[in-house]
């Protein structure tokens, strides 16, 4: 059975919409270089409060130009995962601050062999095809925290990685051990072990360290899914469709991002918008409302 939350016109509303946001509200880029490529595309730029309103122009030039479809590998090669290629994924969390003691009722800070262990049960689950850090150890520095959890990913699995990038400096050091892993840069691009995760910043707003991440791995073609998490009366609009219509257009900027750091970069549309409680100021996980958006969202990326 497939679920439809949306109608063919609805999917043009969210869109026409998003586009109208992109072109008259715009979002908030605080990254010198990045506003650059933008200003030469023909967006308009306001270099004061580092807000740049893309037309519906660039936005149709930077879908048409980015990669629908691609793999990640593991260090076993025959283990992967396909997006667009009509396959399902299932990934284990790129990772938490904090774990459940062994009763359950008790949370601790987590550690590296933590992600020793998330990465061994990956590795076992059959139906797991991208083996998540699921921890961030607290015990190591952030300056370097992200090289020592790719590494122990690296050292237990050999199915494909999921963690998150941190910073341009650090993702250097990463490609190094995805080099070495793969035999050579050529190999580290031709079979990627893993994606760094742009998440815009709600409402409307991409992270300075998340763009410098990208400017290191378009060096490597690995590809980029995005995926911001409005929030349905927080960081977005107080209903439904206004919510989907600013994370459809967070969306669509941050399409624009990757191309304007390199043409023909894939990218996967990874809509996941939840609800605000107002009562307890609380995000909603797996609420109704985070169900039906996130197929309307699902709908919007096959759309495009």
């Amino acid at each position: 059975m497939i679920l439809e939350a949306l109608t063919k016109a609805q999917i043009g509303r969210i869109h026409d919409a998003s586009l109208e946001i992109l072109r008259t509200v715009g979002v908030r880029i605080p990254h010198a270089e990045m506003r650059r490529r933008f200003r030469a595309a023909g967006a308009e730029v306001d270099e004061t409060h580092e807000v740049v309103l893309i037309p519906e122009r660039l936005v149709h030039e930077a879908l048409a130009s980015c990669g629908k479809t691609f793999t990640i590998y593991g260090r076993d090669r025959s283990r992967t995962a396909r997006f667009g290629q009509g396959t399902r994924n299932y990934n284990s969390t790129g990772g938490q601050a904090l774990w459940l003691s062994d009763n359950g009722t008790e949370r601790r800070y987590a550690s590296l062999e933590d992600v020793a262990t998330a990465a061994r049960l990956a590795d076992g689950l059959p139906h797991i095809n991208i083996a998540g850090a699921m921890a961030e150890p607290h015990e190591i520095p952030t300056g370097y925290r992200v090289v020592e959890v790719a590494a122990a990913l690296l050292a237990h699995t050999t199915k494909p990685l999921h963690f998150f990038f941190h910073n341009r400096a650090t993702t250097r050091y990463v490609l190094e051990l995805f080099a070495a892993i793969a035999g050579s840069e050529a190999d580290a691009a031709a079979y990627p072990l893993a994606y760094p995760f742009l998440e815009p910043i709600s409402p409307l707003k991409f992270p300075y360290e998340g763009i410098e991440v990208l400017f290191e791995t378009a060096r490597f073609s690995l590809p980029v899914p995005i995926g911001p998490m409005a929030q349905v009366g927080a960081t977005a609009p107080g209903t439904l469709a206004g919510t989907l219509a600013q994370e459809n257009a967070e969306i669509l900027a941050g399409i624009c991002v990757t191309q304007l750091v390199k043409p023909g970069l894939a990218v996967c549309y990874g809509g996941i918008p939840h609800a605000f409680d107002m009562r307890t100021s609380q995000i909603i996980f797996g609420g109704p409302e985070q169900s039906l958006m996130a197929v309307a969202m699902a709908q919007m990326g096959k759309h495009y």
